[in-house]
């Protein structure tokens, strides 16, 4: 796999638009995977490394939900590889399709757009958290009432619509409600993780998702939550053990050296 400029423009105010921050795909030209809902299957975010489009999708037909994981160093181009796919959500969001929760640790990036949220919490102090652990909770509840709903009806996928959305949940900064507070309050952080958990292996067929972005992932929220985010965005790390804990174990030892991304002029470039 190689990095690539996946010309996702920057959606912020203090972003500069001609500087076009990116994700990285493999050297193969992607294909669209067609038949979806627009806003939710195949929004063109970025560019490879070849040039061509790069198509993301938070909804595949015959699929279901597809969560979505950023890792990235402070300036890597985080916020661009974040906010292109909710902007690029906008027709879905217009129409009813998606319901968007958003958690927001550190106060600074979903504050810029609170109107898009059904749902949003900033800041990880007691009273935060305590929220953050209702909010998982009762989606965790809506999610099951929906497993047992489509259980009835005979259906084995959800597809969204206006009377049940698809809820994404996007989160900013993950470690800040997982790991951070593990020892200061491990009844919170067991369970937020084990709601997470649940939402992530087993909201694809039933509509729930997990937006998340890190800047310093740690083996031991990763290796629990990592296999469900079907696709994995590593821009420009700290550390090269970094690598694998976003993408999974070997991937860099397979060509992913995210790690040897510059550091200047380079934001928005890593592997997929």
């Amino acid at each position: 796999r190689s990095p690539a400029r996946l010309g996702v423009r920057g959606d912020r105010e203090d972003e500069d638009p001609e500087d076009e921050p990116a994700v990285s795909t493999e050297r193969r030209k992607p294909q669209k995977i067609g038949g979806g809902i627009t806003g939710l299957t195949d929004l063109p975010v970025a560019k490879t490394v070849m040039g061509d489009q790069w198509w993301l999708s938070f909804w595949v037909p015959r699929e279901g939900a597809r969560s979505y994981l950023i890792v990235g160093v402070m300036g890597s181009g985080k916020g661009s590889a974040l906010w292109a796919p909710i902007t690029a959500m906008r027709p879905a969001l217009e129409r009813g399709l998606v319901r968007l929760i958003g958690i927001d640790p550190k106060r600074m990036e979903f504050g810029m757009a609170p109107g898009i949220f059904a749902e949003l919490v900033k800041g990880y102090g007691t009273d935060e958290i305590a929220r953050i652990v209702e909010i998982l909770d009762d989606e965790v509840r809506q999610m099951t009432e929906r497993q047992d709903w489509l259980t009835a009806a005979g259906k084995r996928l959800h597809v969204p619509t206006p009377q049940h959305p698809l809820h994404v949940i996007a989160i900013d900064e993950l470690m800040a409600v997982t790991y951070f507070i593990r020892r200061a309050d491990p009844v919170s952080y067991n369970r937020i993780m084990t709601n997470l958990n649940l939402i992530g292996t087993q909201g694809r067929a039933c509509g729930w998702l997990l937006i998340a972005a890190t800047q310093n992932p740690k083996a031991e929220v990763m290796d629990m939550l990592r296999e469900a985010f079907a696709t994995r965005v590593c821009l420009r790390p700290s550390s090269a053990t970094h690598v694998d804990m976003a993408l999974g174990w070997g991937a860099r030892s397979a060509g992913a050296l995210a790690d040897k991304i510059p550091k200047d002029g380079a934001q928005g470039t890593g592997y997929v």
